[in-house]
């Protein structure tokens, strides 16, 4: 097989899209869609007459849970369902950043040539100036490059450590959609200097995100709260019930 011809760049981008998209299904489909989606067992036993977890399951999102109406017992199980979801979440905002930014430095370095040396911040700021870009051309790069390079790739490539992690707080869809959005403006306008094209920035993402991927190109973060939260009051309320339980036959 001939693969001298293999776009990597054109590879790495829609991967790093398609890893978005499975972050961006785990607060639109229902938990045990989402479970089911991301390789992780629903499997519950709560010795309850009703045993109505799976149920609930299909009729709760990770965000759409209230709390003060679900029994303590399958409180419980919530939790581990979110804990786990969670954690997915993280992987999957950790594989768009590291495919996306190789994406990145694949096509910057494929318009600048083998002879180009300096950093990879060095090299894409080089070029959008070398091109007349815009103040607000140079900050789509920018936002780029202090939340996605220096926040996420940079913390997964180069760890200090192999256990725990610091960025916590950026591996949520939201933050991630926001920030490879802007590296994709800067991507449309080197294609725009290498081909001499006129591409409209938010119109070419939208045709990347919602058509290519379905994902949608815009959002409000308040669509996307952080449920990381809940699962800690859900927690809560199954060991506050215990403890009830226990005090009484004291």
């Amino acid at each position: 097989m001939d693969l001298s011809n293999y776009d990597i760049a054109h590879y790495l981008g829609h991967k790093a899209l398609s890893n978005l998209f499975r972050a961006y299904r785990i607060y639109k489909v229902p938990i045990s869609v989402a479970l089911s989606e991301n390789g992780i067992s629903g499997f519950n036993y709560d010795f309850k007459e009703d045993h109505n977890i799976e149920r609930e399951s299909l009729k709760n999102t990770v965000c759409g849970i209230d709390v003060g109406s679900v029994d303590p017992i399958n409180a419980f199980h919530f939790a581990g369902h979110l804990s786990s979801l969670r954690r997915k979440e993280a992987e999957h905002c950790i594989d768009t950043a590291i495919y996306f930014q190789a994406m990145m430095e694949a096509d910057i370095n494929n318009v600048l040539g083998s002879n180009a040396s300096g950093s990879f911040n060095s090299k894409w700021t080089k070029f959008l100036k070398s091109n007349g870009a815009s103040s607000k051309e140079l900050g789509y790069f920018d936002n780029y490059f202090n939340n996605i390079y220096k926040k996420i790739r940079n913390p997964t490539v180069h760890a200090h450590n192999r256990k725990g992690l610091t960025n916590v707080d950026e591996l949520r869809f939201p933050f991630v959609h926001e920030n490879i959005k802007y590296g994709w403006y800067s991507f449309v306008f080197l294609l725009n200097i290498v081909h001499d094209s006129k591409m409209d920035y938010e119109e070419n993402w939208e045709i990347m995100s919602n058509q290519a991927h379905d994902i949608p190109a815009q959002i409000d973060d308040r669509d996307y709260p952080d449920y990381g939260s809940i699962t800690g009051q859900l927690y809560k309320k199954h060991l506050d019930h215990f403890n009830e339980k226990s005090n009484k036959q004291l």
